[in-house]
């Protein structure tokens, strides 16, 4: 028999307390004299909005301590309803910012999960903002309603799952206590089993599964970050039970029926799990107390006397310890007004993420309660190591969760924070967190030897993201049909394995290389779903050349510079120009320009990720200089560089240690690698990157092209720079691209061999021509739909081509027979791209476009429907679509031909 874990709400600040204050106090109050804390004020910067700041300090001095009050207490009540109990009871009676901890306790899990949600927000999603509206308003009414059921008898809301709920009953009677709710809400859920909505009325059924037993509970992460999680014995048989249930459906697992013998009523049996359909006469309603009773959880108001400071310090405090359990940038959004939190629902697209893990629950079983210690360690280690890759490509863990086998941790990358290239993003992330569980294989504990295994499931798509919840208890989300695909993708994936969608795999270009697997059913979808499992990074492979649209003047420049650099002088050439422009373009004719000539070429590019990660982009011209191959081992490589340093000057070879620890190889640290300084390291490295210039330069002339350099690091401009200054009268040309960005620290342009490159917007003629190379048929396209492309294109080659795709993709059907593309039939119907091009050019847009957006990233109406056209205009640009003569479809696969962008 487990004891629930206890927790101290003992503490004066818990007695008697409410959390409002009578006017008498606040007068009081407001005599209490200005004070001074640096420490204290810098801390409350973080929790006030700059309308507050302004009335509050002055210098360093809280020169309105009751406002200061006044809100934290407000505030505190605020972000305490998107957390648990289980992790807002302790943090109040005794905060401890960033404390690791785990424990076992016991009690009852339930697992609700509702169906008819998805269905109802796909058919939303089509009205866009006001579609997001609604389903806000109908998700928070509905969990309203549940949430009422589940604090009468004393559930904790641990997380919500986009659709479904995880409660936690503790405390006496919990399982008793937990069935009632469970028949309770399966009530509640006739008020809502007929939804109706703008787009028509939506039934809605739930499932339930109990499972009781012994748990284990933990707050993981860091100072920085603490994610909180449930793991253990009742929470597989809680996955289980619900498994087993069909709508309208309770089951409960062997212990609970066990624990409730005589008083429960139950129906079908499956597997020692039964069907729960009421109570016998007479059993009380609610027996016992929860672990952590609702009236516990009152907060401190501020104090009346001279304990004002010494509130407003514990409360900060307070405020700390939970600030760490929230998404990154929801505090900032609270903080603003967190008397009434608006933070609404919007549709956006989304990479979701899901890793699997299994085997903790074996070491949980097997080490128990006498060594919680030990199996918070191994788990903290794990959560850490991932949680520090999905954040160093600029995802967001969600949550951590049960699932039927294990547990699993879900990222999300587009939410809250949106980058250009969160697919590629979420797809390296997955991949390094695979060879990251290399050191979970064979680990030696004090119970014995375990391994912990993992698989992944990716996906893009179109999801609601935002607040659901009540007022009471509620959590930031995605809900959708996208994600239950991703979750499908990380139930089929095999062990070690990375399964993406099709379009993760398309929008994320040819970074990497797939092996298609067979297509997977998905309830929900009518046709089987296509997933391809990753191998690994691409190798970079050139591309189709095409005629270069519209960039004669640039060329003629790039020709020029090109002959200089072959003929021996040093050449600086930095390419300037906004997001979808043809720098890469350029680079790419540059560079195939070069290796006609013989020369050797060299190339790297900056990820929008790689802001943090010192050398990046030199890190991959080293391992071209020396020649590093995929299947060399640790030992080969060390050889290529101290072979080549000893080369370039046989002093350097003392510093192979130091270049194999930049390039992240195994090396013995020798006493001189000891006794560098930070400093004096870099020094050290610029040193030899510039030598290893120099020598490539003299054996052959040398183009060094990097991409995208304003999402380079510090450190990496810095060597471009010292490059630049030191490398001279040599056969060397080195190609920059970046956009117009202030920040970046480039020091190039007073360089008498440097040439800058502005690059400017096509011309009509010029955009034209590039519709023609991208749609053979250009010709035949009505006047009014190329007028409408050409006046919102704006000259931008990215967007042209995107709308060019988009006809392709999304507007026709291929002809197999004839090879000619026709118009859709529900063409009158579904999302076109009029809208989409009515946008222009996004500056920074949300999807790898190129690849092809895919459906999910267009809406509005169809081009046969444009507002924009009259009647014989719709009527020509539909019959120009069913025209078009074939081109490469998107629609087969990742590896899809595109046109290039000029």
């Amino acid at each position: 028999m487990c004891k629930p874990r206890a927790h101290n709400i003992s503490s004066p600040f818990f007695t008697e307390m409410t959390f409002h204050c009578s006017q008498m106090d606040w007068k009081m109050l407001e005599q209490n004299s200005p004070f001074k804390d640096s420490e204290l004020v810098a801390a409350l910067h973080d929790y006030l909005p700059s309308s507050l700041e302004r009335q509050c300090f002055l210098g360093d001095e809280i020169k309105a301590p009751k406002l200061c009050a006044e809100h934290l207490a407000v505030l505190l009540r605020a972000i305490s309803t998107y957390l648990p109990r289980q992790v807002v009871a302790p943090a109040l009676a005794h905060p401890e910012p960033g404390k690791v901890e785990g424990y076992f306790t016991c009690g009852t899990m339930m697992f609700a999960d509702i169906s008819g949600f998805t269905a109802m927000s796909e058919k939303l999603s089509r009205l866009g903002k006001e579609g997001a509206e609604e389903i806000t308003a109908i998700v928070n009414r509905f969990f309203a309603a549940l949430l009422e059921v589940t604090e009468h008898y004393g559930g904790d809301l641990l997380k919500f799952g986009g659709d479904a709920l995880l409660v936690f009953f503790g405390g006496q009677a919990h399982a008793l206590r937990a069935c009632r709710a469970a028949l309770q809400m399966q009530a509640t859920m006739n008020r809502f089993s007929e939804t109706s909505t703008s787009q028509g009325t939506f039934r809605l059924q739930m499932t339930i599964g109990l499972g009781a037993g012994p748990l284990f509970m933990a707050n993981l992460g860091s100072k920085e970050k603490l994610e909180f999680t449930v793991m253990g014995r009742a929470m597989a048989q809680m996955a289980q039970a619900e498994d087993l249930a069909s709508a309208g459906e309770i089951f409960i697992d062997a212990e609970t029926n066990r624990t409730l013998a005589g008083r429960v009523i139950t129906d079908k049996e499956r597997d020692d799990f039964h069907q729960l359909v009421g109570f016998q006469v007479g059993v009380p309603d609610r027996l016992g107390a929860p672990e952590a009773p609702l009236d516990a959880l009152t907060f401190p108001p501020p104090p009346t006397g001279d304990g004002l400071e010494r509130w407003l310090s514990d409360t900060v405090r307070r405020i700390q310890a939970l600030e760490l359990f929230l998404p990154p940038g929801l505090m900032n959004k609270i903080k603003q007004e967190p008397e009434r939190i608006a933070i609404g629902g919007e549709y956006r697209p989304v990479t979701v993420f899901f890793a699997n893990f299994y085997g903790i629950d074996e070491i949980i079983e097997q080490l128990g309660k006498e060594r919680a210690a030990e199996i918070t360690a191994i788990l903290n280690a794990h959560f850490t190591t991932m949680e520090g890759i999905i954040a160093k490509y600029g995802g967001v863990v969600n949550k951590v969760d049960s699932y039927a086998v294990g547990h699993r941790i879900m990222a999300l990358f587009g939410a809250p924070r949106a980058h250009i290239d969160d697919p590629e993003r979420a797809v390296r992330a997955a991949l390094e967190m695979q060879e990251a569980m290399v050191a979970f294989t064979e680990m030696k504990t004090s119970g014995g030897t375990f391994s912990l295994k993992q698989r992944i499931g990716v996906n893009t798509g179109l999801v609601f993201a935002g607040n659901v919840g009540s007022p009471i208890r509620q959590e930031y989300s995605v809900m959708g049909d996208e994600v239950n695909l991703t979750a499908r993708l990380m139930a089929v994936a095999a062990e070690g394995q990375v399964l993406v969608s099709q379009s993760t795999a398309r929008q994320s270009g040819d970074t990497f290389l797939l092996h298609e697997q067979e297509a997977v059913r998905v309830k929900g979808k009518s046709q089987p779903v296509h997933n391809y499992e990753v191998l690994g990074l691409q190798e970079r492979r050139a591309r189709e050349r095409r005629p270069l649209v519209g960039r004669d003047e640039e060329w003629q420049i790039i020709h020029e510079l090109t002959d200089r650099g072959l003929g021996g002088e040093t050449q600086v050439l930095t390419i300037i120009g906004d997001v979808g422009l043809g720098k890469s373009r350029l680079l790419e004719e540059l560079t195939a320009h070069w290796s006609e000539h013989g020369a050797l070429s060299l190339n790297a590019g900056c990820p929008s990720f790689g802001r943090h990660t010192p050398y990046l982009p030199w890190l991959e011209l080293l391992r071209e200089f020396f020649a590093f191959n995929p299947p060399d081992s640790n030992q080969v490589k060390l050889a290529k560089i101290e072979a080549l340093l000893h080369q370039v000057d046989p002093t350097w070879s003392d510093w192979t240690p130091l270049i194999g620890q930049l390039l992240g190889l195994k090396v013995t640290e020798s006493d001189l690698l000891r006794a560098l300084d930070a400093q004096t390291r870099q020094r050290t490295i610029f040193r030899v990157v510039t030598g290893l210039v120099e020598h490539a330069a003299d054996e052959q002339p040398l183009l060094l092209a990097i991409d995208d350099l304003q999402w380079a690091d510090n450190t990496s401009v810095e060597l471009v720079n010292w490059v630049a200054r030191r490398v001279t009268e040599r056969p060397l040309l080195l190609a920059l691209a970046h956009r117009p960005e202030e920040s970046l620290a480039l020091d190039v342009a007073e360089l008498p061999y440097h040439t800058t490159l502005p690059l400017k917007e096509l011309s009509d003629e010029a955009s034209l021509r590039l519709l023609e190379i991208l749609l053979p048929t250009t010709p035949q396209m009505p006047e009014h739909l190329k007028g409408l492309i050409l006046n919102k294109a704006h000259g931008n080659p990215l967007f042209i081509e995107e709308v060019a795709h988009a006809l392709i993709e999304n507007y026709l059907t291929l002809d197999a027979e004839t090879g000619a593309y026709h118009a859709r039939s529900d063409l009158d119907q579904t999302a076109p791209a009029h809208r989409r091009i009515n946008r222009g050019p996004a500056k920074r847009p949300t999807g790898r476009i190129l690849g092809g957006a895919g459906p999910s990233l267009w809406s509005g109406q169809r081009v046969g429907q444009s507002p924009g056209l009259s009647p014989q205009g719709r009527a020509q640009s539909t019959k120009y679509l069913c025209q078009s003569r074939r081109r490469p479809s998107l629609s087969t696969g990742p590896q899809s031909s595109r046109a290039d962008a000029a």
